[in-house]
């Protein structure tokens, strides 16, 4: 063996990461979006979950569908929740939605057929009020070791 060689290691499970963009304003999922294609491009298959995006195809979506199957994205909400003096306005509908939202977006983070899920606009989800954040931690906590979120 000469000096650069190394003993052939057990192949080891990757650790998955998790990854929260959050703050004021844009870019959060414009930095989701490129971890994404950085993804794909490496040949990883790729969820995308938006939680308040409605079903408008915007330009994200529609370049990204073109990446099928490396990446796949789904939006799950209805488009947008009501303000009010600065407060969301959260009704039964979006209650419900975000509930049926949240246990698919569990199904797909169990299912182990991504290396990658983003759960674009989660935090917003927990700050109106329509998701836990102990059920959201519990999930994170309990994700597939190799998957990143």
């Amino acid at each position: 063996m000469n000096k650069f060689s190394t003993p052939a290691r057990k192949k080891e499970t990757k650790k998955g990461l998790i990854l929260i963009n959050t703050g004021n304003g844009k870019g959060k999922t414009t930095a989701a979006m490129g971890l994404a294609l950085r993804a794909a491009g490496n040949d990883l298959k790729v969820l995308i979950l938006q939680f308040i995006k409605g079903p408008w195809k915007s330009g994200e979506v529609k370049i990204i569908e073109k990446l099928k199957p490396l990446i796949e994205i789904e939006q799950l909400g209805t488009g947008f929740i009501k303000f009010e003096k600065g407060r969301p306005l959260v009704t039964e509908k979006d209650t419900e939605n975000a509930e049926k939202s949240f246990r698919y977006a569990c199904g797909k983070i169990n299912c182990r057929q991504y290396d990658m899920v983003i759960l674009d606009e989660i935090n917003n989800m927990i700050d109106y009020g329509l998701l836990e954040i102990k059920d959201v931690i519990n999930l994170l906590e309990n994700k597939p070791e190799e998957l990143c979120v």
